[in-house]
């Protein structure tokens, strides 16, 4: 692969980028300035967050049909029973008012 002269996938600039972005949040900067250098500390943080961003990702391709099932099962049955109180309740009310007010005129 250093034939073709690629860098290895832990050597990218946005690897690099996203090391200093991540690395001095997980330990003090100078205890970072000191780690940073070192090949298989820049490799183990990589494919932690890697492993981290990953399985961060399959929970909300989990999560998201589950919570549009809810959300579309709360907004049906809110529908339902608006349905229900107008056309059991307050439409036969209704026709009552008008009976009534043909009757008592």
């Amino acid at each position: 692969m250093s034939s073709l002269g690629l860098d290895p996938w832990w050597e990218c600039d946005l690897c690099d980028v996203w090391l200093d972005l991540i690395g001095p949040l997980l330990v003090e900067p100078a205890e970072w300035e000191r780690r940073r250098e070192i090949q298989h500390e820049r490799k183990a943080l990589l494919a932690l967050t890697g492993l981290c961003l990953g399985a961060l990702f399959a929970g909300a391709i989990m999560v998201v049909p589950s919570m549009v099932w809810v959300l579309g099962y709360f907004t049906i049955s809110v529908v339902h029973y608006a349905v229900s109180i107008l056309v059991l309740l307050y439409a036969p009310l209704m026709l009552l008012a008008i009976f009534l007010g043909v009757v008592t005129s």
